[in-house]
């Protein structure tokens, strides 16, 4: 009753055009699924699939028989978002460790951790249907972390690189050539409480939406005891939650690369502070000249309104 009342009551006010715009506008989006991800969409047919499958078991086998390399996670974005009702083409992720190179890294650097462990990103586009095998390479992440030269490391960070991708088609293979942002599109929060109840916290955000999958924690001080490196406390958090992640990477599947899965990292300073730091995914959008869509400013704003809330600038 009270709401039919209120529904007539705008009537007297609204011009009847706008009035019934924001009735159809209303329908299509929670009863067709517009900004729910509701629709209904064609599932992804499994021979779609063999093509980025081949690619990521091959270098999975690579990692698994690199020395100096280890496997973190496989993340099938597309298989994820299909199964709860987000139409995504193949995009699948490898994540995987050179704990040497990285452990040399983080002593430049604390925040080189949201680079960390190496990505590879395997997907089919969306209209072309061309696969492509993407990765960034070291001169984007000297540029983001304003490194200099480092051509030890380099060498290193590339090494793992082609011993991953051993035996790939070079036709899929495309290192990003879009190396650079114009700012480091990283969000830092100082924290008031210690380092374990700030990750705990940390991660408790991350799984406050029941959709939320927290792929893994990566304790890289613990990494770095293994070589003898005392590391300052450095611990990331891998998560996402697949419907608003499939529909976000719709916009760019080469996203999968830089902004998903999500990424938090709880770090201490030199001087023992504690600091939240999460990709501002909008600023990495630019870089990817991808549409900037509403999963994209949703996804932004939950990070920005749940940790900003927790922490402070």
């Amino acid at each position: 009753m009270i709401s039919t009342w209120i529904f007539c009551r705008l009537t007297l006010f609204i011009p009847l055009k706008i009035l019934t715009a924001l009735i159809i506008w209303l329908l299509v989006v929670v009863w067709g699924g517009g900004l729910l991800g509701c629709s209904k969409f064609t599932p992804i047919p499994e021979s779609d699939y063999q093509q980025t499958d081949a690619i990521i078991q091959r270098v999975s086998n690579n990692i698994a028989n690199a020395p100096l390399l280890d496997e973190v996670a496989k993340i099938d974005h597309s298989r994820l978002a299909n199964r709860v009702g987000s139409r995504l083409a193949p995009t699948q992720v490898v994540m995987f460790h050179n704990k040497a190179l990285e452990v040399q890294l983080l002593q430049l650097n604390s925040l080189i951790a949201m680079e960390l462990p190496i990505k590879l990103l395997v997907y089919q586009e969306a209209t072309h249907g061309e696969v492509k095998l993407v990765w960034n390479d070291f001169n984007y992440v000297s540029q983001r972390y304003r490194l200099g030269q480092q051509v030890e490391l380099a060498q290193q960070y590339e090494q793992s690189l082609v011993a991953a991708m051993k035996g790939v088609d070079q036709s899929v293979m495309s290192p990003l050539t879009l190396t650079r942002i114009d700012e480091s599109a990283l969000i830092t929060l100082s924290s008031e409480m210690d380092f374990e109840s700030t990750l705990k916290r940390a991660v408790n955000i991350a799984r406050d939406n029941k959709d939320v999958i927290v792929f893994d924690i990566i304790d890289f001080q613990d990494i770095a005891r293994d070589y003898g490196v005392s590391l300052p406390k450095v611990t990331l958090v891998l998560f996402g939650a697949p419907g608003p992640g499939g529909r976000a990477m719709k916009a760019s599947q080469s996203l999968g690369l830089d902004g998903f899965p999500q990424k938090v990292l709880v770090w201490n300073d030199n001087q023992g502070n504690t600091h939240v730091t999460y990709n501002e995914l909008l600023l990495l959008a630019n870089r990817h000249r991808a549409p900037i869509n509403t999963a994209l400013r949703v996804i932004q704003r939950r990070m920005d309104k749940a940790f900003k809330r927790s922490f402070h600038h």
